[in-house]
């Protein structure tokens, strides 16, 4: 009797996964609805055989009798389907053998709830069609005004879920993650998007970089005892700020989509410490090499100074390209969502780290800078009109002190081979260095580069 036992009993599984199986596959090309196997309910040592979720909401239950002709196992069979019904307020329920199924239209009246004589095909067809509507429409009769909303809202919530999990692996998400603002937009809540972020964007995991830089600009720093960060629009490129924007919302009302209230974000741009004898680095950044390079080692960021480091991504025609990901969830979600759009809650953040591929050569690495990010260092903001390109713009000078210390620590200064009077200067810096309230002590190096096979232009 315990071997007929088993042997129903295994029956009854692998009929169960293949009828899963089955209903995961017609649901598929369906992305409002996915599938669970064994769903067990909270609270309960109860389990549905499988749950039909619509919007990430449990919606159908679905029971599994290999002999659906058995009355009895109709009338177990509803009354587990009732349970589910009873707790989770499901509309529907299915009892099927795989061929054959019954439907429990449970928001109908008398009779009408119970549909039969229909194959699993014709079932799922039917509760496929009845989805968005019937949650409005039921809903707008038997609860309040409020309720309604929320379902309607509820529905391109879990429309733009099901486009967001199939781009951004990265990170699944749920209605519960996001939020709809005014003018048909909709948005991540600020804690997903920035673990988004950080998933998209690591942290620089290196130890070392370099930054080029003119002989002025390291001559201030340490005269001033500060390092001086500009604000994206100071930057020598022209789209610096404004490129992603443009890729992912074109000629859209600038002023709709973006936060209403908008910083400055001031940017240090770094290299990868492979450059340092890079001579296109030397001439570009470097005064045509009569600046210099400083070596940095890259401390622990403490994400309370409100400084982000992290390695720029550029554009790429790559499918799991950052660029390429958002615009994919733009678009659809902008010709499936009925007017909604996403937008970001840290706009300024995410715009510092993506770049036209005109930029792919330089590998840059950014430090950003976003003041209201900071517990900890509330400097001056200050104007200026850069040297390079007389562009106005603002810049904050973050001094180097125990208390907040810029988060990167000058080790070596190389003069370039085209830097005036290098041997003496390099005498000279080291004396100023000794000599300076906030360096001193900090054993920083100075030398003389070795890219020395370039003559700079007069």
């Amino acid at each position: 009797m315990e071997m007929e036992n088993l042997s129903t009993y295994l029956q009854h599984s692998l009929k169960e996964s293949e009828i899963a199986n089955h209903i995961q596959t017609m649901f598929s090309s369906k992305p409002e609805f996915t599938c669970a196997m064994e769903y067990q309910y909270s609270d309960s040592f109860k389990k549905a055989d499988i749950m039909v979720f619509y919007l990430y909401e449990p919606y159908v239950c679905v029971e599994v009798k290999t002999n659906l002709s058995s009355n009895r196992a109709q009338y177990t069979g509803k009354q587990q389907l009732e349970y589910g019904r009873d707790r989770l307020l499901l509309r529907f329920g299915v009892l099927t053998d795989g061929r054959s199924a019954i439907l429990y239209d449970w928001w109908k009246d008398g009779d009408e709830q119970e549909i039969k004589n229909k194959t699993l095909e014709q079932i799922i067809d039917y509760i496929y069609s009845e989805r968005g509507k019937t949650i409005l429409q039921t809903y707008s009769e038997n609860t309040s005004k409020n309720k309604k909303e929320k379902y309607d809202i509820d529905i391109y919530k879990g429309i733009f879920c099901n486009i967001f999990n199939s781009i951004f692996t990265e990170k699944t998400i749920s209605i519960v993650d996001v939020e709809i603002g005014k003018g048909k937009t909709i948005r991540l809540k600020d804690d997903v998007e920035k673990a988004l972020f950080d998933k998209l964007f690591p942290p620089f995991e290196g130890s070392e970089l370099c930054r080029f830089t003119t002989l002025s600009s390291i001559f201030a720093s340490i005269k001033n005892n500060s390092y001086r960060m500009v604000a994206t629009e100071g930057m020598n490129d022209t789209e610096d700020g404004t490129f992603f924007w443009n890729k992912l919302y074109g000629e859209k009302d600038q002023m709709k989509l973006l936060p209403e209230k908008r910083e400055p974000i001031f940017i240090w741009s770094c290299s990868p410490i492979e450059s340092i004898l890079d001579l296109t680095m030397w001439r570009l950044y470097a005064d045509d090499t009569r600046g210099v390079s400083l070596e940095f080692d890259a401390n622990k960021i403490d994400a309370r100074d409100g400084f982000f480091l992290r390695k720029v991504s550029y554009e790429d025609d790559n499918p799991n390209n950052i660029l390429v990901r958002f615009t994919q969830l733009i678009s659809t979600f902008q010709e499936k969502g009925e007017g909604f759009i996403f937008v970001f809650n840290n706009w300024d953040l995410w715009r510092a780290f993506i770049k036209s591929k005109e930029y792919k050569v330089e590998s840059e690495i950014r430090l950003a800078f976003i003041p209201s990010s900071s517990e900890r260092i509330k400097p001056n903001i200050e104007w200026m009109i850069t040297n390079s390109n007389q562009i106005i713009s603002e810049y904050v000078d973050i001094t180097e002190n125990s208390m907040t210390p810029f988060p990167l620590q000058l080790k070596k200064i190389w003069l370039g081979a085209s830097c005036p009077e290098k041997k003496v200067n390099k005498v000279q810096l080291k004396k100023m260095i000794e000599a300076s309230e906030g360096f001193k002590g900090k054993s920083i190096e100075v030398d003389i580069s070795k890219v020395d096979n370039y003559r700079p232009s007069k």
